[in-house]
C-alpha cells in the first residue's frame, strides 16, 4: 500500500507528511493534501495531525460523491460543472459538504439544489430541516403548501417552532383575507 501511495504523493508534488489518504465506502482511495483539507474543510483534523505511511481512513460515503466533494477541496481553479448531475447524487453531496464542512461545495451545491425546487420538494425540506437551513425551508414552502398539516408535522418533528410558524404560513396561503 505505502509504494502505491508514494507514487501517488510523487504525481501530486504532495509531502509524504502532508498526505491524507481516504477511502470511499465501495474501496475508492483518494489522495489528498492534508493542508488542502485544513484549509478548506472544517470537518477533517488539522494537517499537523500525525499519520503513518500508508494509514487509510475509511469514510462513509461512496466514491462518486467524494470525486464531486474532493474537487472543492484545494486550489484547483475550476469546480466541477453540476448541470449534468442527477438530482439524488447532487444531494449526496450536499450532505457530504455539509458533513465536512467542505466551504465552497456547500455554496456550489446549495445553489444548483435550488434548481429541484418543484420537482423534490420533501427531499428539500429534509434536507434543510436536518442541516438548519432555514432560508432553504422558506424557499420550498410554496412547493409544499397543500401538503396535508400531519405529513408536515412528521417531517418537522425535530423543530417544533419552525413547523408552528409553517401552519401560520399554512394557514395565511389557504386564508389570504385573514
Amino acid at each position: 500500500m505505502s509504494i502505491a501511495i508514494s507514487r501517488l504523493a510523487e504525481i501530486k508534488q504532495i509531502p509524504y507528511y502532508r498526505i491524507a489518504v481516504l477511502q470511499s465506502f465501495d474501496n475508492v482511495m483518494f489522495v489528498v493534501d492534508k493542508e488542502d483539507l485544513e484549509v478548506g474543510t472544517s470537518g477533517f483534523p488539522p494537517a499537523t495531525t500525525p499519520s503513518n505511511v500508508g494509514e487509510v481512513s475509511p469514510l462513509p460515503e461512496r466514491s462518486n460523491v467524494l470525486n464531486i466533494l474532493f474537487q472543492y477541496v484545494g486550489t484547483q481553479s475550476h469546480q466541477p460543472v453540476l448541470d449534468q448531475i442527477e438530482f439524488a447524487l447532487i444531494l449526496k453531496v450536499a450532505e457530504a459538504a455539509e458533513k465536512y464542512e467542505v466551504h465552497k461545495a456547500i455554496v456550489a451545491v446549495q445553489f444548483k439544489l435550488r434548481k429541484f425546487l418543484k420537482s423534490n420538494p420533501r427531499e428539500l425540506l429534509h434536507f434543510a430541516l436536518t442541516y438548519w437551513n432555514p432560508g432553504l425551508v422558506e424557499e420550498v414552502a410554496p412547493f409544499m403548501v397543500n401538503t396535508p398539516l400531519q405529513e408536515m408535522e412528521i417531517l418537522m418533528k425535530h423543530c417544533p417552532r419552525l413547523f408552528l410558524k409553517w401552519v401560520c404560513l399554512d394557514h395565511l396561503y389557504l386564508n389570504p383575507s385573514c
